[in-house]
Order: structure tokens, then sequence, then C-alpha cells
């Protein structure tokens, strides 16, 4: 049996509160649920499949010989991130047209932060597309304000990466503090 339809999944962490009618002394078991449904109905069969663990678990129900109802092979649908209302061809040339009018490292870490959601989403989406963005941003870093070395010499490479935009900003502010101090 196959199923060509996209599946919802949910995992749940339930505690159940387990009451003796006899003293009142009350036992909590936490089991997790997971459940898989092409509709509405993924949350409410996590939830059975929770309880029904916790019934087996806490009162040692023998379940020898009964098949898995949850055997047939199913396809889950991909996490999806929602693309932007324009496409991901019209949003990807409107970021790089803002990367080329940005006029410092400072503008182009700011519109990196703003839309690192989206980058991260396109980057899984469209590859080709972030990897273009991705240039446009280096080759703008570069000719805004290449990172300087300790020796005073420009490293363009070292500017084109998130990572050392962000050690060039967090240096950047380790001076400010040691300038302020003295």
């Amino acid at each position: 049996m196959t199923f060509a339809a996209r599946l919802c999944h949910v995992t749940l962490k339930v505690a159940f509160d387990l009451i003796s009618v006899e003293d009142g002394s009350c036992h909590t078991v936490e089991s997790f649920g997971e459940a898989l449904d092409e509709s509405d109905k993924a949350t409410a069969k996590a939830m059975s499949a929770a309880y029904k663990s916790v019934m087996l678990q806490a009162f040692c129900i023998p379940v020898v010989g009964q098949d898995d109802p949850d055997r047939g092979k199913l396809v889950v649908a991909k996490s999806h991130d929602p693309e932007p209302v324009q496409g991901w061809d019209q949003w990807s040339k409107d970021v790089i047209e803002m990367i080329r009018v940005c006029q410092s490292e400072e503008a182009l870490g700011r519109l990196q932060d703003t839309n690192r959601a989206m980058l991260k989403a396109i980057q899984r989406q469209r590859g080709e597309l972030y990897q273009t963005i991705g240039v446009e941003f280096a080759a703008r870093r570069r000719t805004v304000s290449p990172t300087t070395t300790a020796g005073g010499l420009s490293h363009p490479a070292r500017a084109a990466t998130p990572a050392a935009t962000a050690r060039t900003r967090k240096n950047a502010k380790t001076k400010a503090k040691e300038l302020e101090r003295a």
C-alpha cells in the first residue's frame, strides 16, 4: 500500500497522571506519541499513540504477535518554508539590487541579518540563486570596505564570509571598548 498524498508529521511529549481510587496517590507517566496523517487528525492520532504506550508500559500489557498497523510505506512531506509572494527569482533580484546600493559594511550586515530566514529558505530550495546572492554580497563587501589584517593589509577573502563579518563586527566593538577605557 503506497500513499501519494503529503502527510503531516506530529510528535508530542505527553504526561499522564494515574491516580489511585483507593488512597488518592498519583503517579505521573510521560510518553511520546508520533503520528502521520494526510488531514488534520495527526495530533489526535499522536495523543492516542502516547496514551496506548503509557497504558502498555504502566500496566505491563503483553503485545506479542500483534501486527503494527503503521507498517506500510509512507511519504513524509518536507517542511516547507513559504516562498515570497513575488517568487524566488524576483526576490533574489530585489535583494541583489539592495546589496548594490549598500554604502557600508554595516548596511550589508543589516541586510543579511534582516533576510536571514529567507536566505536559509532559498539556500534549501534554490541553491543556484543563493550562490548568486552570496557572490554579490562578497563583491560588494570588497568594494565597500575591505577588511584589514593585523598588519594593515587588505584581506578580501575574509570579508566574503558571514563568519568573517561577525568577527569584524566583534573586533570593532572590542576596539571601541578598549578606547573607552583608555
